[in-house]
């Protein structure tokens, strides 16, 4: 029978002889290699049979190698917050091709397996465009309500706030804190006005209050708030 721990890879597309093809990264050849196992997938099919809400992660913001190729992981996490991983994508780039052909491949792999295709509710991802663009081009992913990891916020917002003081720093991160465990969107949207009135009082947050309200409040990035997700239903 079929080692569920042993590890295979795969690629978004086959070749002429029906095996994965991986690519050679260049620009008109993306490299997209994934690894999984059978018993990840298991589990996820496990899941997915529970029906419980699916929230589907897709994350770039690290890297095994500052001078290696991007890394891509994909997976769910249930009720109790435990995340699933489902694959591990080595990739060329970090463009709409590459993302595209990542989500590709996990559904394929996925309906190889099962003879159906994983339930997805929601999309918790980066504030990136390739990546965005990727999940409303894919018609398993183009329904799902694309949340915003609540990380990738506060690394973006660390780059803005490293010139502050301690005090102002402190007044940004505790606003966000309280933006971000709002109980519901009205909650939220009470709490976001106080907050971006306090900042614009004080003048070094001038500039940032402005960057904050277009990027993670006004722009399709706005959903990092807890209460988007369902398990504390």
């Amino acid at each position: 029978g079929i080692d569920a721990d042993k590890a295979f890879m795969f690629g978004a597309t086959l070749d002429d002889n029906g095996f994965p093809r991986i690519g050679k990264g260049e620009d008109d050849d993306a490299l997209v290699l994934g690894v999984s196992t059978v018993g990840l997938l298991e589990k996820l099919r496990s899941f997915q049979e529970s029906n419980m809400f699916a929230l589907f992660h897709l994350d770039a913001t690290f890297k095994l190698s500052e001078i290696g190729y991007p890394v891509i992981t994909c997976g769910f996490s249930d009720y109790s917050r435990k995340y699933h991983l489902a694959a591990v994508f080595v990739v060329s780039r970090l463009t709409h091709v590459e993302y595209s052909s990542v989500l590709a491949a996990v559904l394929q792999v996925y309906h190889k397996l099962f003879s159906q295709y994983p339930k997805i509710d929601a999309v918790l991802g980066d504030a990136e465009d390739a990546q965005y663009n990727a999940l409303q081009s894919s018609p398993q992913f183009r329904g799902a309500t694309f949340l915003i990891c609540f990380f990738h916020v506060l690394h973006n917002v660390r780059k803005r706030t490293r010139q502050l003081d301690d005090a102002a720093g402190a007044m940004v991160y505790k606003g966000i804190i309280a933006m971000h465990f709002s109980a519901s969107l009205m909650e939220f949207y009470q709490i976001r006005d106080t907050i971006l009135a306090q900042w614009r009082k004080i003048r070094v947050l001038q500039d940032f209050a402005n960057y904050f309200e277009k990027q993670w409040i006004q722009s399709r990035y706005w959903r990092w708030q807890a209460f988007h997700t369902r398990y504390n239903e």
